[in-house]
């Protein structure tokens, strides 16, 4: 397809990824050269808790990308497994303050408050609120959340280029939107004011 026939999201999307693979790329840069630790005096701080959240609609190998009124399949792919690591805050906002998120090397979480987009119906019924944020347990598909709290207002900004991560998850901030990644399975999601995709 011409690229002045890509639709906005389609052009996210692949912005996404590029932004995606980069951040894969520059931490194992990072780690080959032998650069470890994180920011100094960065420690958890406390946990978010949520619910086993509801699956939904995503099947493995392929990506719902929705821009609110279209949706697409794209294929997903996996990226080069690499070193753990540990840098950045762990729990933070977009700097528009729009999208919250809390990151832990066993999961991320993001929220977003001010949306354009319906997430799809549970599979299963959720007791709480669902569907305003994204949740990915590291070696896991990512899924719409179920949970009865907020990662909105947390005390640090990623801010535009940044990163952060723990363990195998990463996020990274753009101005298109938060997209946080499995280094190790390949899975990630973005979220956006506009939009999402779970990949």
């Amino acid at each position: 397809m011409p690229a002045d026939r890509l639709t906005a999201v389609q052009r996210e999307w692949r912005r996404s990824r590029v932004l995606a693979a980069a951040t894969a790329l520059a931490v194992a840069v990072v780690i080959g050269a032998g650069c470890s630790g994180g920011s100094g005096g960065l420690g958890t701080s406390g946990s978010s808790s949520s619910t086993s959240p509801a699956r939904a609609g995503s099947t493995a190998g392929s990506t719902p990308v929705t821009d609110g009124s279209t949706t697409t399949q794209r294929s997903s792919t996996s990226t080069t497994p690499v070193d753990a690591g540990d840098h950045g805050p762990d729990y933070f906002t977009s700097p528009s303050k729009n999208i919250g998120c809390y990151l832990d090397a066993a999961q991320v979480r993001c929220d977003v408050g001010d949306k354009t987009w319906t997430a799809p119906p549970p599979d299963t019924p959720c007791p709480l609120d669902y569907g305003h944020g994204v949740l990915m347990e590291a070696g896991k598909a990512p899924v719409f959340s179920c949970a009865g709290d907020t990662t909105l207002g947390g005390p640090d900004v990623l801010a535009y280029g940044q990163t952060a991560q723990r363990g195998h998850l990463v996020c990274a901030s753009t101005e298109g939107g938060m997209t946080c990644s499995d280094l190790t399975s390949g899975h990630s999601f973005t979220v956006a004011r506009e939009s999402y995709a779970l990949h």
